[in-house]
């Protein structure tokens, strides 16, 4: 009996996904794993979303509906957080969706190895087609399972061997509370990698799965994706306070991956960024890539994308630009 198992709680960030959430949160009622609070967190979404949300929550009494002013997803999540009761808690974009075996992959981790973190790997899809498949440190075959110390994974995870989105993985939900984890609600932009960086600096263990399990869709309407002038503001916002977790790190171990990550940063928002309207923002990108640079290219464990931009910029920004609109995919990510 599933009853017999703790519960578990999923939260939900919802806001302008009319078109994807139906799929996904079948997806999370589908589950095998049947001891579940799912917590949708409707951002003050304009569309109908919120209707939808209450629609399920009417015939599923594992369905908590919030309602609350949008404040971007970080702020739903805290609220999620805030609000569950599970003993475990996982997190789902309500544009993507998940496996049946989902939680049940990822519980079952846990109590095989007594981690308080369990992660697996994800699809990705563009415009409806499967474009790549993560990776997680050295884990290639579906069945493969490593315990590794979370302040190991902190350079992969700076590096990008190791992805710190916060979907396709379970938490011990006391470990957030612990340590006082939450997301960055003043940030567009990086808010998932600060958030990680906090539980793991704890030193807490986890364990490593290599079955795909999650479903991650891109959606032009998402923060990410997005590149006009006014999100494009917020992240550079969001990188400003990157920079001061750069600053504050610098005397640990993690100084050197740090930077390298936010140096990739940087280039993101530089090739999305028109000097025309935002010259000052394109002025600050600039600066912090030449200051850091020459320390990415010595990183050999920094990504091969992130050095051969530092090198490039060496003989101007204007090419980097044009290799990247040229080339990028063919770079390694």
């Amino acid at each position: 009996m599933d009853n017999d198992k703790p519960l578990i709680s999923i939260v939900v960030p919802v806001y302008r996904v009319e078109k994807y959430l139906h799929k996904c949160v079948d997806s999370i009622l589908n589950q095998t794993y049947k001891n579940l609070e799912i917590i949708l967190v409707d951002d003050g979404s304009p569309d109908s979303c919120g209707e939808i949300c209450d629609e399920y929550a009417k015939n599923d009494s594992r369905i908590v509906v919030i309602h609350k002013e949008n404040g971007g997803p970080a702020s739903a999540r805290n609220i999620g957080i805030a609000v569950s009761n599970g003993l475990y808690i996982s997190f789902v974009d309500s544009d993507d969706f998940v496996t049946i075996d989902y939680i049940e992959y990822l519980f079952g981790l846990i109590v095989n190895s007594s981690a308080s973190v369990s992660s697996g790997r994800f699809h990705s899809i563009v415009y409806g087609k499967h474009v790549s498949c993560s990776q997680n440190i050295n884990i290639q075959g579906n069945d493969e399972a490593i315990l590794i110390h979370s302040k190991e994974i902190i350079f992969d995870m700076f590096h990008f061997y190791y992805d710190c989105s916060p979907f396709a993985k379970l938490f011990l939900r006391s470990d957030i509370i612990r340590y006082n984890c939450t997301y960055m609600e003043d940030m567009f932009f990086a808010e998932d990698l600060l958030f990680l960086f906090e539980l793991f600096k704890n030193d807490i263990p986890v364990v490593i799965g290599g079955k795909s399990i999650y479903y991650y869709v891109t959606n032009i309407n998402s923060i990410v994706q997005s590149s006009d002038k006014a999100t494009n503001n917020k992240k550079y916002e969001s990188i400003k306070v990157l920079e001061k977790t750069i600053l504050e790190a610098k005397d640990t171990e993690y100084y050197t991956a740090l930077i390298a990550r936010y140096v990739s940063v940087c280039f993101h928002l530089l090739l999305k960024v028109d000097r025309r309207d935002q010259d000052s923002i394109h002025s600050y990108l600039v600066e912090a890539i030449k200051k850091h640079r020459k320390a990415v290219v010595a990183d050999k464990s920094a990504r091969n994308k992130t050095r051969c931009a530092c090198l490039f910029s060496y003989f101007g920004f204007g090419l980097v630009k044009f290799v990247f609109s040229c080339l990028g995919k063919y770079l390694d990510s």
